[in-house]
């Protein structure tokens, strides 16, 4: 089974390296997630020229969801 893709711009990474998906592109992949993150939380993360696998996670300092990169940060333009 694939993982599922989540828009996420990998200019806004935290200082653990995680992406933020606090923009419009990621809010609106989270919603459609919403129950299966729990169960499933392996997705992989794109923006329009890159992707990685990602893992996500809460930001307790943000207070933000984020995505973990768990690969190389691929180049797909």
């Amino acid at each position: 089974m694939t993982s599922p893709r989540i828009f996420g711009d990998f200019n806004n990474m935290d200082r653990l390296g995680r992406v933020r998906l606090n923009v419009a592109g990621s809010q609106e992949g989270l919603a459609r997630l919403t129950d299966s993150l729990s169960l499933r939380p392996a997705v992989v993360v794109h923006d329009d020229d890159l992707e990685a696998d990602a893992v996500i996670e809460w930001s307790e300092t943000e207070r933000i969801w984020t995505a973990r990169p768990v690969s190389n940060i691929r180049d797909v333009s």
